[in-house]
């Protein structure tokens, strides 16, 4: 007749290796997703200020602060590592135009992007204004 065994009283040295790797496995997937993450989110952040940027020049145009001519790769002032480029193409009614506003991130090191935004603008020095009396009308009360 066998008797019962006694009672294990501690981990053998075989399940804590086991247990240890893994422990450092799971620990190894973790920190590289972590490391990945951090860049897409740094990536969302330039492309989101790229965006801003682009539409920021892009209600400068419509707005007539900046004339519809065709410029290149100048730089912001508040955000210097970022350039625009500002592409006109005429449409086929009169003095509408088509806006193409490419916004670019070049820095040493990181891979560079671009956000593009395009809009349709009506030339703001064609734009309705208060009517002018011209010489040959005459304005009663």
């Amino acid at each position: 007749m066998r008797l019962a065994s006694p009672a294990r009283k501690g981990l053998s040295l075989i399940e804590v290796l086991v247990s240890l790797a893994i422990f450092l496995f799971a620990f190894i997937a973790i920190a590289r997703l972590i490391d990945l993450s951090s860049d897409e989110a740094l990536e969302i952040e330039w492309q989101t200020t790229g965006l801003r940027l682009a539409q920021s020049k892009l209600a400068e145009v419509s707005a007539g602060v900046i004339p519809l001519q065709s410029q290149s790769q100048v730089s912001f002032d508040e955000e210097p590592n970022y350039s625009w480029t500002l592409e006109i193409e005429n449409a086929e009614v009169t003095n509408l135009y088509n806006v193409s506003v490419v916004v670019s991130r070049t820095q040493q090191g990181v891979v560079p992007f671009e956000v593009t935004l395009s809009q349709m603008v009506f030339d703001p020095n064609f734009r309705g204004g208060p009517a002018t009396p011209t010489d040959n009308s005459v304005i009663e009360p």
